[in-house]
């Protein structure tokens, strides 16, 4: 499983959602829009044309799951669905 939030250093809903993943004992990788190459578009692709932060990539089983905004509920639906898998 990968899970890839595209940030910013500003956003206190990005801070939030990382110590929330951190809580929850799942590594991730990030993206800061403001500082790697091609975030923002990929973020802007995903929401509908916005600068949206956070928005959460998950990669698990071939199946790509993506979260715009601070949506703890989808991110914890995907979430329980694959680490149950996993465990």
């Amino acid at each position: 499983m990968q899970i890839s939030p595209y940030t910013t250093g500003w956003c206190p809903s990005c801070r939030s959602a990382k110590l929330y993943l951190a809580s929850r004992g799942v590594a991730w990788t990030e993206a800061r829009i403001e500082r790697t190459p091609g975030a923002a578009e990929i973020v802007m692709a995903e929401a509908r044309g916005c600068r949206t932060v956070p928005t959460f990539i998950i990669e698990a089983e071939g199946a790509r799951h993506v979260a715009v905004d601070w949506d703890r509920r989808k991110i914890d639906a995907v979430l329980d669905r694959l680490l149950h898998k996993e465990g």
